[in-house]
């Protein structure tokens, strides 16, 4: 059978005698105690004159202990010499100003018997109600017995009702009087002009008899009536014809910017696939196209066109047709500045990388204005106009052409920027740093390898990649920089490995230049940051690159995992420079 186990009752001690069985409030030494107590200050009173040794023998039986207080009676207590004041001396900022005090005046104290006034307002008001009569404003029922009240209110009833009922009549008679001279003014009009529509019938049936047309005839007359007939004859045969002739040009206009629109597209493709040849021949023809176009639209039914236009509705669709060639020509003379600028910098193989990226941005240059003037008139048309299989296409287009605009612009910017840093005016050398995303720190990751490259026009003198990454500038600082306080938990030396600490660039880069000319007593003029992530990036787009001298392929799905393998396990331990990969 298991044994049970039972917990155990803790009995409480008395807290005086730490004995169990009672408390401190009942422990009997504590009594005792207490009993001694009394019997001394029962001696201490009753007799003064026992002797010494028995008060220090009943004081010695006491057990209970009294704390000692010691008790400082020195009044001339010393000021310590350390005490500062804090507050310093308080200055009366207008030591000649004295304290307000207000004006003593003698207060009349006057006692006001309110009985006596409320007495004297009932009586006035009872004055004045007694001063009223019947013919005044308010007729009060106390004046007047009911009976009275009553006959007076009778009276006045009936002599409202006679009143009212003398208006009833005269009113009566005045409509009857009105109402017979609306009547007879009515008919007096009605006969006026019933008698004037006969008069009118009576000469219209007189122009039918033959004897009138003939008083009417004249030779002059006829001759008038003659010639308008045969103009209404005469004149809408050449209408016919010349709208017919409108309608043709329109059609030849149409197709001509149809097939200029056409041809722009396929030099613009020509142009994103590195077709110089053929995106320069699709200009021409896009160029003649518009040009034939803009000059039957000029030439042919000019006076016409200018009638039309002034018309609201077909005004409207003939400015959208003008505003669409425009466009399109605006559009193909940008293009050919383009093409052109690209076309000299690929031909040119005397001119360097700068003059080359130059060259392209002063093209640039050119188109932009061309470019903007497009997109000015492709927004005053009205997608109406084209025909429906295309609108889709041309809203989306016109959409897209003004953040091709914007680009562009950007794009200007860029070409010198990347101009002047590629040393374009002078000599240039970079910091570049390589960061690996998988250890983190606040600029994208912590910096393992570096790279010194030298640069002028565009050309790459040197690059000195060090073998041991960021280590090599380990100790060799010319100065002790304490390290930030998160940092002191591992290391106690700020270094160069450590510098992009701050998650703005701008100030980590400056940090990393500073570490790197304190280390290899040289300076920069910048800094770049290359993240692990990049290079996969670009290799997708670029493509796999291999090394023979290595033995290494890297391709946009394996390079950072072939690059850490490369450097950590499969390097040459003899030469011992893992990072020269």
């Amino acid at each position: 059978m298991p044994r049970v186990r039972r917990n155990k009752i803790k009995r409480r001690a008395c807290t005086g005698c730490k004995r169990m069985g009672h408390n401190f409030r009942t422990c009997p030494e504590k009594m005792m105690t207490s009993e001694i107590d009394q019997e001394v200050a029962d001696v201490f009173v009753e007799d003064d004159f026992t002797e010494t040794s028995q008060i220090e023998t009943a004081q010695i039986e006491t057990t209970k202990k009294y704390p000692k207080v010691v008790i400082c009676d020195d009044k001339k207590m010393m000021k310590s010499p350390h005490i500062v004041n804090l507050r310093g001396q308080s200055i009366r900022k207008f030591p000649k100003v004295e304290a307000y005090k207000e004006k003593e005046t003698i207060k009349n104290i006057v006692g006001v018997d309110f009985a006596s006034l409320i007495r004297t307002a009932n009586n006035k008001r009872r004055e004045e109600m007694n001063n009223k009569t019947i013919s005044g404003n308010f007729i009060l029922k106390e004046e007047l017995n009911r009976k009275q009240y009553i006959k007076n209110y009778v009276e006045e009833t009936k002599d409202r009702q006679k009143t009212n009922f003398k208006v009833k009549k005269i009113n009566k008679k005045v409509f009857k009087q009105d109402k017979n001279k609306i009547k007879e003014s009515i008919l007096s009009k009605f006969s006026s002009k019933l008698q004037l529509f006969k008069t009118k019938l009576i000469f219209s049936f007189s122009k039918l008899s033959p004897s009138y047309w003939l008083k009417q005839f004249t030779w002059k007359r006829l001759a008038y009536q003659s010639i308008v007939i045969f103009l209404l004859v005469a004149i809408p045969m050449p209408t016919v014809g010349y709208f017919q002739q409108v309608k043709l040009t329109n059609d030849q206009i149409m197709e001509g910017s149809k097939q200029a629109l056409f041809g722009l597209k396929s030099s613009t493709f020509s142009v994103l696939n590195s077709d110089i040849d053929g995106a320069e021949q699709g200009l021409n023809d896009t160029l003649q196209y518009f040009n034939n176009t803009k000059k039957i639209l000029d030439s042919e039914n000019k006076v016409l066109m200018s009638v039309l236009r002034a018309i609201p509705i077909l005004g409207n669709s003939i400015k959208s047709r003008e505003n669409l060639l425009n466009a399109g020509q605006y559009m193909a003379l940008a293009n050919t500045y383009l093409v052109k600028g690209i076309g000299e910098a690929t031909n040119g193989e005397n001119l360097n990388t700068t003059d080359k990226i130059s060259l392209v941005s002063q093209h640039l240059k050119s188109a932009l204005p061309q470019y903007q003037e497009a997109y000015n008139q492709l927004s005053l048309v009205d997608s109406k106009v084209v025909p429906e299989e295309y609108r889709g296409e041309f809203n989306d287009f016109r959409t897209l052409f003004g953040v091709f605009i914007e680009d562009l612009n950007d794009l200007v910017q860029l070409t010198d920027t990347l101009s002047l840093i590629l040393g374009s005016e002078d000599f240039r050398r970079y910091l570049l740093v390589f960061q690996n995303n998988n250890e983190l720190r606040p600029t994208g990751g912590f910096v393992g390898s570096l790279a010194v490259v030298d640069v002028q026009k565009g050309k790459i003198d040197n690059i000195d990649v060090p073998s041991g990454g960021s280590y090599d500038l380990k100790g060799q600082l010319d100065t002790y920089v304490a390290p930030p306080l998160p940092l002191q938990l591992v290391n106690s030396r700020w270094e160069f490995q450590d510098s992009n600490w701050f998650p703005d660039f701008g100030a980590s880069a400056q940090k990393m230049a500073w570490f790197y000319e304190h280390s290899r007593n040289t300076t920069v003029d910048g800094v770049i940051a290359i993240n692990a992530t990049v290079l996969e990036r670009l290799l997708k787009i670029v493509g796999s690159i291999s090394s023979e001298k290595v033995g290494l392929e890297l391709s946009g799905e394996n390079a950072l995992e072939d690059l850490q393998y490369q450097v950590e396990v499969n390097y040459n331990k003899e030469e011992n420079k893992p990072k020269e990969v």
